[in-house]
């Protein structure tokens, strides 16, 4: 018995001996720590450009989920949560200190990270400077003995002031510095192709036209004529108020003869041919066909005039002359568009001159198969506006004066243009006399201002002016190219 008390109490006092030992092997919860803010604000800051930081802060307690978030920031900044980036666009009303100040925590305890972001207001650039360009369209043949023009026309979007000069150029070509304006009068020893550059500068960037002046002598050039005028229409008067006109077939006798008393350059070259269509014999199919028979034969050097005398239209836009065989209800490609026009006559090599006298006058032909189709006289809308816009726009098809038009128009898209019945002598049109008398139709040239025997595109672009101005008749004459030293007429 004493034996069994004895390993008890043995057993109880080993128990006793090593409880310190066992308790010591149970896990005590570890202290929390704050986490601490790492990274080094970035203080400055430009109005207009986004601003980041991306907070960088440690935490000694691995596992601990850190919440980021501003106490004090300036209006628009913004914080991710997670991340703890910042993103700033300040503007123009925070140039200066701005207060932030960042929180990140552990969920118990944080850090906070205070700094002040300085703004400063955008750095101006110098302004972007841009090369000038070149619009105008070199004027590619010249005639032996007579001046050669061409104004070189350039734009620069900065609005830097241009200074125009020639890196290439045959002798005695000059060009003005400041307008652009080149002059030459070419030699016998010139004829053929003479280079030319042109150069434009803005002072520190420049423009370049490279181009090819072909001279030749006058004796090289055939002067060709088509004149047109409708006054009587096959279908007028009709039901939509279109009526007849009176003086377009007395005007193309006028613009024949004006034509005919030409001699052009040292030769005095006259128009191999001026063919005529008048009333009836107008018909669309005969215009086109006319066209094509009078000028067939034309090369890049030849010069061909057109003349229309007639009604015109403009319908949705689209401009038309009336051949003489429309009627109140003829589908629109009875017409013959403005566009239309000019594809016949881009057929025809070497330099085209286009005069039309054509206007609502008189009446207006509409088109429709019921009465909510026809267009009525009080509807009229001239179309002369059109005719310029057209004829402007096309571009040149080579080095030489192919698809080259020079254009007279009678009035602006929205003038009735007029004619005139005097009690003595033939009816006429404003358009049509005034240019004929400029250009020598009663023996005298006084559309020639300078007096050197030749009547240029502008000269009788102003003559027109005045003489329609002193009738008292609101009517502009339109022109392309404008300030055109072009010779329509010479004697």
């Amino acid at each position: 018995m004493k034996k069994n008390i004895s390993i008890k109490m043995l057993v109880l006092i080993s128990l006793l001996l090593f409880l310190p030992l066992f308790v010591g092997c149970f896990s005590v919860p570890p202290t929390n720590q704050s986490p601490i803010i790492t990274s080094t604000p970035i203080t400055t800051a430009t109005v207009n450009i986004l601003y980041t930081y991306d907070i960088e802060a440690t935490d000694p307690n691995n596992g601990d989920i850190l919440t980021y978030s501003l106490a004090v920031n300036p209006t628009g900044m913004t914080i991710n949560s997670s991340t703890g980036l910042i993103n700033w666009t300040p503007d123009s009303t925070q140039i200066g200190d701005n207060a932030v100040t960042v929180e990140v925590s552990d969920g118990s305890l944080g850090d906070t990270q205070s700094f002040a972001i300085v703004v400063s207001a955008a750095p101006i650039s110098p302004p972007v400077n841009h090369a000038p360009t070149i619009k105008s369209t070199p004027i590619t043949i010249a005639i032996v003995g007579e001046e050669y023009i061409y104004n070189v026309n350039a734009k620069d979007s900065d609005g830097d002031i241009l200074t125009y000069s020639l890196a290439v150029n045959p002798t005695g070509m000059t060009i003005n510095s400041s307008t652009g304006l080149i002059n030459w009068i070419p030699t016998s020893a010139q004829i053929g192709d003479n280079a030319v550059t042109v150069e434009v500068s803005d002072g520190k960037l420049s423009a370049i036209q490279d181009f090819i002046i072909t001279v030749i002598t006058s004796e090289d050039i055939t002067y060709r004529a088509l004149c047109v005028g409708i006054g009587d229409y096959l279908y007028f008067p009709d039901e939509c108020g279109n009526t007849d006109l009176v003086a377009p077939p007395y005007d193309v006798d006028r613009m024949r003869q004006t034509l005919s008393y030409c001699k052009f350059g040292l030769s005095d070259t006259e128009f191999s041919t001026i063919s005529y269509l008048k009333d009836g014999q107008a018909t669309k199919s005969n215009i086109l066909q006319k066209i094509a028979s009078t000028f067939s034969g034309a090369d890049n050097y030849d010069i061909s005039y057109f003349y229309f005398s007639g009604h015109g239209m403009r319908y949705e836009n689209t401009s038309y002359l009336c051949p003489a065989d429309v009627t109140c209800y003829s589908p629109l490609d009875a017409y013959i568009s403005v566009d239309e026009l000019e594809q016949a006559l881009s057929f025809i090599s070497g330099t085209k001159v286009v005069f039309i006298d054509s206007c609502n006058s008189g009446g207006f032909i509409g088109k429709g198969k019921e009465d909510e189709d026809k267009i009525y006289e009080e509807e009229l809308i001239a179309f002369n506006e059109d005719v310029i816009n057209v004829f402007s726009l096309v571009k040149s098809k080579g080095l030489l004066t192919t698809n080259k038009y020079k254009v007279l128009t009678s009035c602006r898209y929205n003038q009735v243009c007029y004619e005139v019945h005097p009690e003595e002598g033939s009816p006429f049109g404003v358009f049509t006399m005034a240019l004929c008398e400029g250009c020598g139709y009663s023996g005298s040239y006084p559309a020639d201002t300078n007096m050197d025997t030749k009547v240029s595109l502008q000269e009788a672009y102003l003559y027109i002016i005045d003489w329609v101005d002193s009738l008292g008749v609101d009517q502009d004459v339109r022109v392309f190219p404008s300030n055109s030293a072009f010779t329509i007429a010479e004697y």
